[in-house]
């Protein structure tokens, strides 16, 4: 932004090489002389709008002829390559639906109903095209762009519509009419081309009414002031407040808006109508208003056409003749200092508007890039279509493997096993417990503490039944065994489960395939197909492992030698950890175990421990080896066949429609963004 100032600044030092000084009262005030042609417009303007630093008077002070620098310095681009230029810009990112577009530097025109605000505009544009009637006729904005052009004829286009040009401007009113039907913030945009106007973009807001008529809804006021709120509540908009000058300034309900949104007045300039209505002897009064009301850009008076010159068919040229002798005659207007006629107003309007969009422009050039990345990506994420049958392919294998990627992908799979092993660990623990509530202990000898230390300082086991044979040894071990036949049916539950997770991991993960309803549906399908088939084989799997462990037997030097390695890593302050398919689940058990003083518990709860490790681990590799690790593999192979070969692939492909129009959408964005940079970006360089 500073780069473009300064550029401005250089160009603007070369064009005021040449310097005119015109002297007001002894003070002297420095005009380019490129803006000589309208230094009486200004200066008259001027007087008034500064009129807070002393009386209203054409008199010089430095405040004074530091305004007429600000609003007349020089931007350095011609005023007929910056504003059409711009507009067109605004124009093309607002037709695809590019928000920020409405908030960029144009003038917009507010005023109650009745002021004289279609009349205002009329004399500037030259032509009668404004539709007028009783209540409130405009029900939506009006954006008005008017070009300048250096040849012989006058037509009107509306952008964005099948319309060419409209020379008849009948014709003009006629469809602005139609486009009234009922109060809408969407506006209508009309493009008009004279060589009788200057390069200026204003918009037309509806009327301010005080009450509703019977045939208005009862909040049409607060409907119409809605409106009005989102054009002039932007700080880059000049707001030109029409009100009539017949009237108490102090009580213009147009000035009471703007200024609610304008506090300072910084970017507010009053039009008073009507001028012709008031009296000499008014005529003090009303300037001395205007004191009590300083505005930053001032205030401009108008005599446009009145209902007696209307009915007697004055033509909008013929009324700025009458306006010149108006005003040639009521010379006090003039000589207090009020800038006076719609023919200066226009320059005076174009002139500010060149010089609030260059000052914005290289602030308008970053949010542009900022917003061209955030919806290059964002159009990036929405995919593309598909426009060739490689393509077409491409894009099928791509999706699929989206979705494999959030469904199995490292750290789902992880998640998936850490809870599967712990199920199996917990189900199978608390089977068991619950059997040894009413386990036989009969013939163990109760004891004092389980573990002793012995004489060397090693920690050492009690014999399991002292004096007694093995025959009690088998008894007790064929009990413990026994303890097996409460697993009956686990291997089903614990295939179930496996695959409920999984079912639940498919439902999360086919949502990356909700744009594209068909292949989800196909995809989800086969999916969930697979998993079912894969659930009978892995039943049997199971429920062998658990056949083959009522086989196994533990001998007391093996249950002995658990128990104290168990021991040893308590007291080195080590948790138990039981393995997991290479890696390791935690398990932490020891409060739910019931401890007692005898020693066929002790020994049976290290069985207990024994059989939860060894059965967990090998159902958890079962699971992991018949489910969960060749699943990639074999539902790419499994969509190859069933989906691939054959369903059709632009059916599998086809887009719910939003998503269509929102590609679209953000295609047209990136488009108009893209050239509009580069239109912007020359003017900053020009």
């Amino acid at each position: 932004m500073l780069r473009g100032t300064r550029r401005l600044k250089k160009r603007y030092q070369r064009t005021t090489t040449q310097k005119r000084h015109i002297r007001t009262n002894g003070q002297p005030s420095i005009i380019p002389t490129k803006w000589m042609p309208i230094t009486v417009v200004a200066t008259s303007l001027i007087g008034i709008s500064y009129s807070l630093f002393g009386t209203m008077t054409t008199t010089a002070t430095p405040q004074l002829a530091q305004a007429q620098e600000d609003i007349l310095e020089p931007t350095g681009v011609s005023m007929r390559s910056v504003i059409p230029s711009f507009a067109k810009v605004q124009d093309s990112l607002a037709a695809v639906g590019y928000a920020d577009a409405e908030n960029y530097p144009q003038v917009v025109v507010v005023g109650i109903q009745s002021s004289g605000k279609s009349s205002v505009l009329e004399m500037i544009v030259g032509e009668e095209f404004v539709p007028k009637g009783e209540g409130t006729v405009t029900k939506v904005p009006l954006v008005i762009t008017l070009h300048h052009i250096d040849q012989n004829d006058k037509w009107a286009e509306f952008p964005g519509t099948s319309s060419k040009k409209i020379r008849d401007f009948s014709v003009v009113k006629r469809k602005i009419l139609e486009g009234n039907r009922q109060f809408s913030s969407e506006p209508i945009r009309l493009d008009i081309y004279s060589p009788d106007v200057v390069d200026l973009r204003l918009v037309d807001l509806p009327g301010l009414i005080h009450n509703p008529t019977k045939h208005q809804p009862k909040n049409t006021r607060e409907m119409i002031k809605d409106i009005c709120k989102n054009y002039i509540k932007n700080e880059r908009t000049v707001i030109l407040a029409v009100t009539e000058g017949n009237t108490d300034i102090q009580t213009s309900e147009a000035l009471r808006f703007a200024r609610k949104y304008d506090t300072e007045g910084s970017r507010t300039i009053c039009v008073l109508t009507k001028l012709d209505l008031v009296k000499d002897s008014d005529i003090n009064n009303v300037l001395s208003s205007l004191q009590k009301l300083p505005l930053r850009l001032g205030y401009v008076g108008v005599k446009c056409r009145t209902n007696q010159e209307l009915r007697q068919g004055i033509s909008i040229l013929e009324s700025r003749e009458i306006e010149d002798n108006f005003f040639k005659f009521h010379n006090r207007w003039d000589k207090s200092g009020l800038n006076t006629k719609t023919g200066g107003l226009a320059t005076e309007l174009s002139n500010m508007l060149e010089k609030k969009v260059m000052h914005f422009l290289p602030e308008i050039v970053d949010k542009l890039r900022n917003d061209l990345y955030k919806l290059s990506k964002e159009l990036e994420e929405c995919g593309y279509s598909p426009k060739n049958e490689y393509q077409r392919d491409e894009i099928l294998l791509s999706e699929i493997d989206n979705f494999l990627n959030r469904l199995i992908g490292a750290s789902t799979i992880y998640e998936i096993k850490v809870e599967v092993a712990k199920s199996i660990y917990k189900t199978i623990y608390d089977r068991c417990t619950n059997r040894l509530k009413n386990f036989d202990y009969s013939g163990a000898t109760s004891f004092n503490e389980i573990i002793e230390v012995n004489d060397s300082g090693n920690l050492e086991v009690p014999k399991f039944w002292e004096g007694q044979d093995d025959i009690v040894y088998q008894k007790w071990q064929s009990q413990v065994i026994s303890l097996v036949s409460e697993l009956q049916g686990l291997s089903e539950e614990m295939t179930y489960n496996t695959i409920r997770l999984l079912r639940d991991q498919v439902d999360d993960s086919v949502k990356v395939l909700s744009h594209r309803p068909a292949l989800r549906d196909a995809v989800k399908n086969n999916t969930l197909k697979h998993l079912n088939q894969s659930y009978t084989a892995t039943v049997k799997h199971v429920e062998y492992l658990i056949n083959i462990e009522q086989c196994v037997s533990y001998d007391s030097h093996s249950l002995e030698r658990y128990i104290l390695i168990k021991e040893k890593k308590k007291q080195s302050g080590q948790e138990e950890r039981v393995p997991q398919s290479k890696g390791w689940f935690w398990a932490s058990n020891e409060d739910e175990r019931i401890r007692s003083g005898k020693y066929g518990k002790v020994w049976t709860e290290a069985y207990l421990d024994l059989l939860t490790e060894r059965l967990a681990q090998n159902i958890y590799n079962s699971l992991s080896v018949d489910i969960l690790d060749p699943l990639r593999s074999q539902l790419q192979k499994n969509y190859t066949v069933n989906i691939f070969g054959q369903l059709d692939h632009d059916m599998l492909l086809e887009e719910r429609s939003e998503i269509v129009q929102n590609r679209r959408l953000l295609e047209s964005q990136v488009v108009e963004i893209e050239s509009a940079l580069n239109t912007l970006e020359k003017l900053i360089s020009a």
